[in-house]
């Protein structure tokens, strides 16, 4: 929508030199308006399938921008795959440029990421930055590829009459496999499109299950991290992971029993893992000054580790803090003991001769 602009009017020029002054502002005005009015980009193209070199019509390109929740717009390639899209205005999305779709059934969605089009021109949709090639593959023939891809590498395949829940597993882990690129390289946006794609042909895959879980995890949506990460737990995968998103999504929840469920398998998963999370639940409370809950962490911590350094130098000051001398003046020598050249090292050399001085 264009801006509104209030008129300008001349009120009475009685000198020749207001006139002229007054004239000059509106026409610097009016040069300057184009900069602040929308401006409108054209793309265009044609779509093949990439096997057959057939034009493909009825494909819908949707263009979306991740800055602009309320933004979309769907058009349609028409006759031989033709299509010339004109956006009203792609100035406001120069920043983080659209993600394009390309959708039609029966073949595997195109999804690209930080598409500019210039303001003023009509490009090909191919040469824009982020374009590049739009042709589709049509699921059949990515099943295809696929299996190539496996006889290639020497995996058995199953008979030539494959069935339908194959063929709905094998895209399914191809759209698992797109997803776990695009959650890789932190798209979550597109990770969870992926995942949600793949559960749609194969709903028990544990996999894109578990990618939903740690795309909710990141965005702090514990709700749904949890749901998904029980269900992947309860078929005994990923176990590691699952753990780790269930003791945050818990613990973030005030589920504390099941958060104190999930730490002790993760314990069981990953003893290193488990130690830092307690560790840095301690931390936090010790800098909030609550000394007895820290050191209550900090006795897990060093149950699950007896060698942490940090764990047993915050415990030895929890000690001390709470006139426990005997306990501080043992623990800060197991620290030194354990890490001698740790910075901290001078501090806890001091206290231990403050103690010993008593």
């Amino acid at each position: 929508m264009k801006p509104i602009r209030e008129p300008w009017t001349l009120e009475q020029p009685a000198r020749p030199g207001l006139f002229a002054a007054a004239l000059g502002i509106c026409l610097s005005l009016a040069l300057v308006a184009p900069a602040a009015a929308q401006l409108p980009g054209t793309v265009w193209g044609q779509i093949f399938d990439a096997t057959t070199g057939e034009t493909i019509e009825g494909v819908e390109i949707i263009f979306t921008n991740p800055e602009a929740p309320t933004f979309r717009e769907v058009h349609h390639s028409g006759k031989n795959g033709r299509f010339r899209i004109m956006i009203k205005n792609v100035v406001t999305h120069e920043r983080g440029g659209f993600t394009v779709e390309l959708k039609k059934e029966g073949y595997v969605t195109r999804r690209v990421g930080n598409v500019r089009i210039p303001a003023r021109n009509e490009t090909r949709l191919s040469q824009l930055p982020g374009g590049g090639d739009w042709n589709l593959t049509s699921e059949d023939e990515a099943l295809k590829q696929q299996a190539a891809q496996f006889e290639a590498a020497g995996i058995p395949q199953p008979d030539q009459a494959v069935d339908l829940e194959a063929e709905a597993r094998g895209s399914a882990i191809k759209l698992y496999n797109q997803g776990s690129n695009a959650l890789n390289s932190g798209d979550y946006e597109t990770a969870e499109f992926m995942f949600q794609s793949a559960l749609e042909r194969k709903a028990d895959l544990t996999s894109a299950m578990g990618g939903l879980a740690r795309v909710y995890s990141f965005r702090e949506d514990h709700v749904r991290a949890v749901e998904y990460a029980e269900k992947v737990a309860a078929e005994g995968e990923d176990l590691e992971n699952m753990n780790q998103i269930l003791y945050a999504g818990y613990n973030a929840l005030g589920m504390d029993d099941k958060a104190a469920a999930a730490l002790a398998s993760l314990q069981n998963t990953d003893p290193e893992k488990a130690a830092k999370n307690l560790y840095n639940e301690a931390a936090d409370l010790y800098n909030a000054g609550k000394i007895p809950e820290a050191l209550s962490k900090l006795e897990q911590v060093v149950g699950f580790n007896p060698n942490h350094p940090e764990a047993l130098n915050m415990l030895g000051l929890c000690y001390a803090a709470q006139s426990e001398n005997d306990k501080a003046l043992e623990t800060f020598r197991k620290f030194l003991e354990v890490a001698p050249n740790h910075p901290e090292g001078a501090t806890a050399q001091a206290m231990i001769e403050y103690f010993e001085s008593l």
